[in-house]
């Protein structure tokens, strides 16, 4: 029973690491992107444009 508790708070620790890890990947990936806009790097991204009942649309 011991060895089965140890081995979920293993699982779950390693969980939270690798959320994290991930969530500031997603943060160094959007980061880089509007860094990349800023920058003026010629690079042609849809642009997002909302209509007039609320629905986007990438013109």
């Amino acid at each position: 029973m011991k060895r089965y508790v140890g081995f979920f708070f293993l699982s779950v620790s390693f969980l939270f690491l690798f959320n994290f890890s991930l969530l500031s990947g997603i943060q160094n990936v959007f980061s880089s992107v509007a860094s990349a806009i800023a920058g003026g790097i010629p690079q042609k991204l849809p642009t997002l444009q909302a209509g007039p009942d609320g629905s986007a649309n990438t013109q």
